[in-house]
């Protein structure tokens, strides 16, 4: 059965659009969220609700933006962390710098109203072993 994922923006900021080369440059922060059993315990036993650790701790999905062109993250992956909840859910929020080529339509200049989807997907999962809800930001 597949993990099941739920990504969104926590965060977005963008910096610049690069019209002749059609890449838009932003900040932004992901929130992924997914369900792992294998992480449930009971308050009653342990008292706590939730525990922050570091993401190599845990399996993690693997992640990319296929058309970004350069990523700077804010965080070196080796020392973000992420919370798990007493019932399995993990949350992972990690934010960056990124340059994402984006089809620009500029027939009103300066008037144009653009619209850039990016996405987000499995690096090397396959759809048998993540399904992924995507939220979208207008």
């Amino acid at each position: 059965e597949p993990t099941f994922l739920s990504i969104s923006f926590s965060s977005f900021c963008l910096f610049q659009v690069e019209q002749t080369k059609e890449i838009i440059d932003y900040s932004a922060e992901f929130r992924i969220e997914w369900v792992d059993p294998g992480l449930r315990w009971d308050t009653s036993r342990f008292n706590r609700s939730y525990v922050k650790l570091k993401e190599r701790r845990i399996w993690t999905p693997q992640l990319s933006i296929p058309m970004s062109v350069s990523i700077n993250y804010g965080v070196d992956p080796d020392n973000r962390y992420l919370v798990v909840l007493y019932n399995g859910t993990v949350i992972q929020s990690f934010n960056g710098v990124f340059a994402t080529q984006c089809k620009l339509e500029v027939y009103e200049f300066p008037f144009d109203r653009q619209r850039c989807q990016i996405n987000i997907g499995p690096w090397f999962h396959t759809i048998n072993e993540l399904d992924i809800d995507r939220v979208a930001v207008e």
